[in-house]
């Protein structure tokens, strides 16, 4: 038995110093990089300011060569492979088509992953936070409705912003309404911080709810225009009406704000929309 074992250890010898000059003969600069996955980064941006891609990992060794077309690379920091790209003129056609390739150490090149981004028409503000002040009108959460705005120390505040919806398909009287903090960015987004929203009464007892919400501004029509999506919440809560009950809201978790200052076609889009049983 032990002569048997003794005449297996020097094949297998031989087979490990095989497989190590096999490992040894092989040249990693041979390798052709194949790009994994797509170009990390915004499906849409406003032109006029600068925006950052990625591919989400790196390679060692690699180098990585971004394009844009209609559009221009700004930066690229090697230690990220973070292109950071400036979309400083509006394209003909609202699009532009980024491309990346990577070069590995050895020299080999991938080819070419694409992505096509959407530029937004950017026509900044006149007298900035200023302008949005006045009457919002248009579809508020399915909702035909109106928004007021005004200017409180420099801060847009918003009134009636889902009163709608929390009033007849939620069927909640309002008995206290908040105003709501809208910020503006001068790149075309704005945001609503979560704060407090209402107070409305079920069967004689009070409820406190909340709003959070991102969009952006597009001054670039007849009248200034804002989309917002957002929800409403139970104060304290982590998810939202839209969320929680989306399947009475054809599947869709979140509400819209789709509004423009002084006047707007509109056109309401129900998606089966059906009135929960319970709450």
């Amino acid at each position: 038995m032990k002569k048997r074992y003794l005449s297996i250890i020097p094949f297998f010898a031989l087979l490990l110093l095989v497989s190590c000059d096999k490992k040894d003969d092989y040249n990693y600069n041979d390798i052709v990089p194949i790009i994994q996955g797509d170009i990390v980064g915004p499906e849409e941006v406003v032109q006029t300011f600068s925006y950052d891609f990625s591919m989400g990992y790196r390679r060692g060794g690699s180098t990585w060569n971004w394009t844009a077309e209609g559009a221009q690379v700004e930066a690229l920091d090697e230690s990220t492979a973070i292109a950071t790209i400036k979309f400083a003129d509006y394209p003909a056609s609202g699009k532009v088509t980024i491309t990346v390739t990577e070069t590995t150490m050895g020299g080999k090149t991938s080819e070419a992953v694409s992505k096509e981004v959407t530029v937004k028409m950017y026509c900044p503000l006149a007298n900035g936070n200023s302008d949005f002040g006045g009457t919002w009108v248009g579809e508020d959460a399915y909702y035909e409705s109106t928004i007021t705005a005004e200017l409180v120390d420099g801060e847009v505040k918003l009134s009636g912003m889902g009163h709608g919806f929390i009033q007849d398909w939620w069927a909640e009287a309002i008995t206290e309404a908040g105003v709501i903090t809208l910020t503006v960015n001068e790149d075309g987004s704005v945001d609503i911080p979560r704060q407090y929203a209402f107070t409305t009464d079920y069967e004689g007892a009070p409820y406190r709810y909340e709003i959070a919400g991102a969009g952006t501004w597009d001054n670039c029509g007849s009248s200034l225009a804002m989309v917002i999506v957002y929800d409403i919440y139970y104060e304290g809560e982590e998810a939202g009406l839209a969320e929680q009950y989306a399947s009475y809201l054809g599947d869709i978790p979140y509400l819209t704000a789709d509004v423009a200052l002084g006047a707007k076609s509109v056109s309401l889009t129900r998606h089966n929309i059906v009135k929960p049983t319970f709450k």
